[in-house]
């Protein structure tokens, strides 16, 4: 989808709560590997967690991830050949099994920092075309905050835009709340959303 509608590479892509750097790493190497093209012209990621600790271990380079993920990335997304991508190392979170080592052309391409989302958002351009990742925290949100946030959110993509949410997301019904804000989700893809 992404390679598609923007071939040109003119899409501001900005992940919010990106936690350890899992999600824009993952993301990047899924570009590089599915759409060299576009992954070459884009700009980079912008991803933003509220927590400075986890940035810190987002920025150290070292992503630690679960044998299942692994398996995933692996054999789904790269067919095999990881090393193209990341080095494995030594996890230095007791939670996980291993980690990963991206290497400097996926990193590169990512640019990490402490940010709220509700706060953070009102720098996007509307103007622009933003492609915003804001998966899997809804639920963590208080109620009252949902709808404001869907329509900062909506604002910031009517411009050719989208928004990404979670399987989480999808399990906690938020379709719907983006849905009475003015979005309507993708037709081969539940966890995208346009601005109407």
């Amino acid at each position: 989808m992404i390679d598609k509608k923007y071939p040109n590479g003119d899409v501001n892509l900005t992940c919010y709560g990106c936690s350890d750097g899992s999600e824009p790493i993952s993301f990047a190497i899924s570009m590089f590997e599915w759409t060299k093209n576009f992954f070459n012209k884009c700009k980079s990621i912008n991803a933003f967690d509220i927590d400075p600790v986890i940035i810190k271990q987002a920025k150290s380079g070292i992503c630690n991830i679960n044998d299942d993920d692994l398996f995933y990335i692996s054999n789904a997304i790269l067919k095999k050949h990881y090393s193209e991508y990341f080095s494995m190392a030594l996890r230095t979170d007791k939670n996980f099994d291993v980690a990963i080592i991206p290497k400097p052309h996926i990193t590169d391409k990512i640019k990490f920092g402490i940010a709220d989302i509700f706060s953070h958002i009102d720098t996007l351009n509307p103007l622009n075309k933003n492609g915003i990742f804001c998966r899997n925290f809804w639920n963590y949100l208080p109620k009252e905050k949902q709808g404001p946030l869907a329509e900062k959110l909506h604002d910031k993509t009517l411009h050719d835009g989208f928004i990404v949410i979670g399987d989480y997301d999808i399990r906690k019904k938020i379709p719907a709340i983006l849905e009475r804000h003015n979005f309507k989700q993708d037709e081969n893809n539940s966890m995208i959303f346009y601005a109407k």
